[in-house]
């Protein structure tokens, strides 16, 4: 290994610096400091995917029987992974990881004593989050936590129950939404 001490290194005018080659590892050793005073790009993860999926029509809800909530308004879905027919979000072997998953329903004008919302993972329920109604008009939930898709095919979606007869989700997007964002792979 050879030692290189200089103050400064500039390019040729017009070009670009480069560090090593493709496969070449740079090592930048303990209580070093790397300071940038200019613009940092591919630098740790960007999020994606990421995607943000809402509810712009009525979605009938049966007493006491878990029931997908569709999302049928995509807002944007960075690497088409969220179907709106089947409310799943589905990782391909590229984007494993885990994510940060947030979702939240509403009911139109009803009242619902009993008010439940589950993260769905793989078929099996990974977060359940339970309301107890209190009577009042629009009832609301909504849930937001880590989720470790970890294989390619692994999915989530949202199910939603209540025990108060056949209820309507409303079809406002700002109350009915499910996304989420990969935070590390």
């Amino acid at each position: 290994m050879s030692l290189l001490n200089v103050n400064k290194v500039d390019p040729a005018t017009g070009t670009g610096l480069e560090l090593g080659s493709s496969g070449d590892t740079i090592t930048i050793p303990s209580g070093a400091t790397i300071v940038n005073s200019g613009t940092a790009t591919n630098f740790g993860v960007t999020n994606t995917p990421n995607f943000y999926a809402t509810n712009s029509t009525n979605q009938s809800i049966s007493a006491s029987t878990w029931t997908t909530v569709i999302y049928n308004n995509e807002v944007w879905d960075t690497a088409s992974l969220y179907d709106t027919s089947t409310g799943k979000f589905t990782v391909t072997s590229d984007y494993t990881g885990k994510y940060w998953i947030f979702a939240g329903v509403k009911f139109a004008s009803s009242s619902i004593s009993r008010l439940s919302l589950e993260l769905e993972y793989n078929g099996s329920t990974a977060k359940i989050v339970n309301e107890l109604g209190n009577g009042t008009s629009y009832p609301s939930i909504w849930m937001s936590g880590f989720v470790n898709l970890s294989s390619a095919s692994d999915y989530i979606r949202i199910q939603v129950n209540q025990n108060d007869g056949t209820k309507t989700l409303s079809a406002e997007n700002e109350s009915n939404y499910f996304g989420g964002f990969r935070v590390t792979a």
